[in-house]
């Protein structure tokens, strides 16, 4: 056992420093280390591992009923002295049996303009730290999975956190999928019926080359070209004919989910990932990297200079947390997605159209969007939400004029909605908006429509199920800060 505990050691350590100058430039470091703790997820994979290394060896099958070895981790601030007393800031759990990651709740680099905006608050068992704000991380042990169900694992374990639903360990997820078996290719549709069960609702996107694709097959069906027997044609029937106007995904698409605060799973070529400067290699089993889909996890963004976004944050399981993708990645590479969402809530695409719709109509008595609409300087920003957060937050009169927050007082809402705050170039740099369009989010509502809308010249708003509106000759109030804006 001394030379295996050396050369894991060994390794665990070089996980850790690729993570650290890959992701903290180089400044996370480890500050304890516990030989015995209860890790839930080691926990759950323990009787998988005892019975897939039996045949192996002895040795092999012990160190499955070992416990896993957790590391606290700190960021080292570049000004302060190495030997004064520290204080933990997360964790990562190590699988006794390899070098990799059980789970880990790391610490959100320090890095300006950098919004992991689907961190939660999780449980720690540091007294000095008992909460942590964060992402999950897991790097599969390839016997029990590749990177799908631990991307998987990272969407669930932030939902199950976030809206209460039944949390599941990486080899529960295995367990729930078709082929039951994490460490063979698993495709993005083996999650239907997992994500049924749990009770979220999900939609399916391409990227824009898959699409470019998919015309170029629709082209040649049109055309005669291709024959009737060609394996395209049931993707074609039954995937992109029904859906090729509201399934595809670029960087403006992905952007309001991440903005919800929803982590999103992205497919890409490995080889694709590679040629982005700086992005880590991760090892795989000498196969065909050009050949290889990957999936990662979106779960951030960060802004340049001029508040522009300009990168995706994302955890890739195969190589390292808090990654940065650039934007324009996104459209060129992206081939397919998966949002999973609450339960009946409608996905972004298809509201972004009934704002298309309601927009043409404010224009028409509104001078103010009028102007900005037919200036071709309309921007808006839109966000899926709790209506209890939005109205906490629009309610607060030390930011909002007195007529926003008694219209959000009083007003009618439903569990979840979404979003649209509008603004101008000009506005946007002052991180403020004209005001906000809000839809109902749920599918079972059959007659899509705002719900609410408070802009400086027109309010709606339903009360006790009655429609009210107010319109005004001159503008009530100049512009509204932005939710969660960059300056919050």
């Amino acid at each position: 056992m001394g030379r295996y505990h050396e050369s894991f050691i060994s390794q665990a350590e070089s996980l850790l420093n690729q993570i650290s100058k890959t992701s903290y430039n180089g400044q996370l470091r480890k500050s304890l280390v516990i030989h015995s703790v209860n890790c839930k997820e080691w926990e759950a994979e323990k009787k998988f591992f005892a019975r897939k290394l039996a045949n192996l060896d002895f040795e092999s099958s012990t160190k499955a009923n070992l416990a896993a070895t957790r590391w606290y981790v700190e960021i080292l601030d570049s000004d302060r002295n190495p030997d004064t007393p520290h204080k933990h800031m997360g964790h990562i759990d190590f699988r006794p049996i390899s070098p990799t990651v059980s789970d880990a709740f790391l610490p959100i680099p320090r890095k300006a303009n950098f919004f992991v905006t689907c961190q939660k608050m999780y449980k720690s068992d540091d007294f000095n730290e008992p909460v942590i704000r964060t992402v999950p991380y897991i790097v599969p042990d390839h016997r029990l999975s590749w990177c799908a169900p631990a991307s998987l694992w990272i969407i669930l374990s932030s939902l199950s956190n976030e809206l209460g639903r039944q949390y599941l360990s990486l080899y529960e997820i295995i367990s729930n999928l078709p082929k039951k078996n994490g460490s063979k290719a698993i495709e993005a549709r083996d999650f239907d019926r997992l994500i049924e069960k749990l009770g979220y609702s999900y939609y399916y996107y391409y990227g824009k080359c898959q699409q470019t694709l998919y015309e170029e097959i629709e082209g040649n069906f049109e055309s005669g070209e291709c024959k009737r027997g060609c394996k395209l044609k049931h993707l074609y029937d039954h995937i992109w004919r029904e859906n090729k106007n509201n399934n595809v995904m670029d960087w403006s698409v992905l952007y309001p989910y991440i903005e919800s605060e929803i982590p999103v799973y992205l497919v890409f070529q490995y080889a694709d990932l590679l040629k982005i400067p700086g992005y880590p290699v991760a090892e795989h089993d000498d196969e065909n990297l050009s050949e290889l889909w990957h999936a990662v996890v979106a779960i951030g963004h960060t802004l340049n200079e001029s508040g522009e976004i300009d990168n995706f944050i994302v955890h890739d399981v195969s190589a390292s947390p808090f990654l940065m993708v650039p934007r324009e990645f996104i459209d060129a590479c992206l081939l397919e997605a998966i949002v999973i969402l609450p339960e009946d809530t409608y996905h972004y695409t298809f509201v972004r159209l009934l704002l298309t719709k309601t927009i043409e109509t404010i224009a028409q008595f509104d001078d103010i969007i009028h102007e900005i609409v037919v200036d071709g300087r309309i921007i808006y920003r839109a966000y899926l939400m709790r209506s209890q957060r939005v109205k906490f937050w629009f309610t607060d009169k030390t930011k909002y004029p007195e007529e926003i927050t008694n219209i959000f007082s009083i007003a009618d809402v439903p569990k979840y909605v979404w979003v649209f705050e509008i603004s101008n170039p000009e506005l946007k740099k002052l991180d403020r908006s004209v005001g906000s369009i809000i839809f109902d989010a749920s599918i079972s509502n059959k007659n899509p429509r705002p719900i609410l809308i408070t802009l400086p010249k027109f309010m709606l708003w339903y009360d006790e199920g009655e429609r009210e509106m107010k319109v005004y000759d001159t503008p009530i109030y100049d512009s509204v800060p932005l939710f969660r804006s960059s300056t919050n």
